[in-house]
């Protein structure tokens, strides 16, 4: 019988965590600076995690070509890429600017899931 409960506690945790992975996004706060958003970015893509062409000119997330929505695209893969762990949207410069929300920031065809 305990094994039966330390089973089903098991599979209601991990069912807990992926929708936590699956239905959250890492992006910047509202009033977020241009030199905080382009400080985030290079944050991110210098860690060599994520493949920040996305935001470069012919990438997948590059139109909107607006600051904010750059920054908002390399957080939230930095995010996803470990996990989609808390501690990963608040790391570094992001630590005053990343926020996590429930509402899917996806553009065109920059998609965050």
């Amino acid at each position: 019988m305990l094994c039966i409960l330390a089973l089903i506690l098991s599979t209601i945790r991990l069912t807990r965590i992926f929708l936590f992975q699956a239905t959250t996004y890492c992006v910047p706060v509202d009033g977020a600076s241009k030199a905080q958003l382009q400080a985030a970015i290079n944050f991110v893509c210098s860690k060599g995690v994520i493949n920040c062409g996305i935001i470069k000119p012919g990438g997948s997330c590059y139109n909107p070509n607006t600051l904010n929505f750059h920054a908002s695209a390399v957080m939230n893969a930095y995010f996803k890429a470990h996990g989609a762990q808390a501690p990963y949207c608040a790391e570094g410069p992001l630590e005053y600017i990343g926020i996590i929300t429930f509402t899917d920031p996806s553009q065109g065809s920059c998609k965050f899931s």
